[in-house]
């Protein structure tokens, strides 16, 4: 036998414990609460101070999967009190993609990828740090707050390496320069 128990203003149903099966919390009329054979289901957002998960975690953002954590994966994240430090740990590779669809692990671009052995910007790493580009070379820019003024590292496919200070030749008189030791050993301008 079920039992419900309804609200005497309105007789609108607040609990219904099914015999044998869930049981069901309601709110304004519509189920909030669930128990299933599985766990429970909340419609609706759920507050909370605090949450301890036994088990694989999904998060989800409609039907994607937004941020999964389980056993077999071994991965961690972990915000720092009082910062807005991100430590994140994975069993095996950290890869960044660009892109959209409906599987995150097969849809994208793959742009960036740490490793035991180093970081790969579009490469695996082969190197503590190695940057590759999609076309004809790999470039790394170093500026300030000057979007149109940096100096330019990059090499082609032949194996030519090229440093450029201010690349973009929007600072004018601008130079190379090498230091050893804390101290100025050779300046190349445009002299």
């Amino acid at each position: 036998t079920d039992v419900q128990i309804r609200y005497n203003s309105n007789n609108a149903l607040a609990m219904l414990c099914s015999d044998g099966n869930e049981v069901l919390l309601y709110h304004g009329g519509s189920a909030k609460f669930q128990t299933t054979s599985t766990g429970i289901d909340v419609t609706g957002t759920a507050t909370m101070d605090g949450l301890t998960v036994d088990g694989d975690v999904k998060i989800y953002d409609n039907a994607n999967d937004v941020l999964s954590f389980g056993s077999a994966l071994y991965q961690t994240i972990a915000g720092s009190s009082g910062s807005n430090d991100l430590n994140y740990r994975t069993f095996a590779n950290h890869i960044w993609k660009t892109g959209t669809g409906a599987s995150s692990k097969t849809d994208g671009t793959e742009r960036m990828r740490l490793t035991s052995t180093g970081l790969g910007i579009g490469t695996s790493p082969s190197a503590n740090l190695d940057v590759r580009g999609s076309g004809s070379n790999g470039q790394i820019y170093l500026g300030g707050s000057t979007s149109a003024t940096y100096g330019k590292m990059y090499s082609d496919n032949d194996g030519t390496l090229i440093l450029a200070a201010d690349a973009c030749n929007n600072a004018g008189s601008s130079s190379f320069r090498v230091e050893v030791d804390g101290g100025e050993k050779l300046r190349i301008d445009s002299s």
